[in-house]
């Protein structure tokens, strides 16, 4: 891996910038259960996270996660 920052390297890669938007809803019970609603990537936002480079081998890529919904339940004793 090299991690040199000059534009003159010839491993270097520029990737574009993005934002995420996550959200979460919740409530908490008084008898120690709480559910909560999330989504992560909500707007299904695609952009590169990391982009690695190396000699005689194509560059590796790591984009963000697809938009992922889902909910949790939690209960304290």
């Amino acid at each position: 891996m090299n991690t040199e920052l000059r534009e003159t390297n010839a491993f270097y890669r520029e990737i574009g910038n993005f934002s995420i938007f996550n959200a979460r809803i919740g409530v908490d019970a008084q008898n120690g259960l709480a559910v909560s609603l999330f989504a992560n990537n909500v707007f299904n936002k695609y952009g590169l996270n990391r982009v690695a480079s190396a000699t005689g081998v194509p560059d590796y890529y790591v984009s963000s996660r697809p938009r992922t919904i889902g909910i949790n339940a939690r209960k304290s004793f």
